[in-house]
């Protein structure tokens, strides 16, 4: 079985990139397909060199993410969608009926902060929110 997590923010480049590419460090060794998009991508647009940086301190490597526009077929493919604020998750529904009962906050504790065009500290505060709520999806997927 291929279980197929989705991490969604705005832009795909800060937010999403870091849980999507989070998530394939923790299960590399498993059967899951993991992708990130966005809900207003700039398509095609590689990941912030900032979310990059803080990408590479924690061990993971974003250079190859490219942007990409949530649609349909995203929503049909994925059994887990995480998104980083009860906004988002409001407004993927509402574009996206069928995302009803898999879409969920990727950080249960609080909205994770969108940092584009804020300093490399946002980004580092956005990944301590991220990871956590990373961790705490794969106890429960694992």
């Amino acid at each position: 079985m291929n279980y197929c997590i989705l991490v969604v923010c705005i832009g795909n480049i800060c937010r999403s990139p870091l849980g999507e590419y989070a998530f394939k460090e923790k299960f590399k060794s498993q059967e899951f397909s993991i992708k990130s998009a966005g809900l207003g991508a700039l398509v095609g647009y590689p990941a912030d060199p900032l979310a990059i940086e803080v990408g590479l301190k924690n061990g993971l490597d974003l250079s190859q993410h490219e942007a990409q526009m949530l649609n349909q077929k995203l929503v049909n493919e994925s059994d887990l969608i995480l998104v980083m604020s009860a906004r988002q998750k409001q407004t993927l529904i509402e574009k996206f009926s069928t995302a009803r009962g898999k879409v969920f906050l990727l950080s249960e504790t609080q909205a994770i902060a969108d940092p584009f065009q804020k300093g490399i500290e946002h980004f580092e505060e956005a990944w301590q929110l991220i990871e956590l709520g990373v961790e705490s999806w794969v106890k429960k997927l694992a």
